[in-house]
């Protein structure tokens, strides 16, 4: 298993659970940038 395997799913988790909170409600890309750093920063002290 590639090492970076855990990083990627962990990444894409938590663009899935921005894009779930934002919904169809179309944001400035700093929004969806800022919410994924949120996310990664929960998924990654907990």
């Amino acid at each position: 298993m590639p090492k970076y395997n855990k990083w990627l799913q962990d990444v894409i988790d938590a663009a899935e659970e921005v894009m779930k909170n934002l919904g169809d409600i179309v944001y400035k890309e700093a929004v969806y940038e800022e919410a994924l750093c949120h996310e990664l920063r929960i998924s990654w002290n907990s």
